[in-house]
């Protein structure tokens, strides 16, 4: 499953990446790790972007960076 199908507000649970290296050491810089537990916050009217709370901070991912994160609905 993938942040972009959960809906506003809801958690999950990171499970794995489908991204190359460049991009999940990006992923890792932001503390976005498999175990962590992310919450979708909103995405945009056009779905270019998506917010997530990751603990205490606020990540703005793009739609395609979204989609390379494999996740578990809580």
């Amino acid at each position: 499953m993938r942040i972009n199908t959960l809906e506003d507000g809801q958690s999950a649970k990171i499970i794995g990446f489908s991204a190359d290296e460049q991009l999940f050491s990006r992923f890792f810089s932001f503390g976005i790790s498999s175990g962590k537990v992310i919450k979708k916050l909103s995405d945009t009217l056009c779905h270019d972007t998506v917010a997530i709370e990751l603990g205490r901070s606020c990540v703005i991912l793009r739609e395609s960076e979204a989609n390379s994160i494999i996740i578990e609905p809580l």
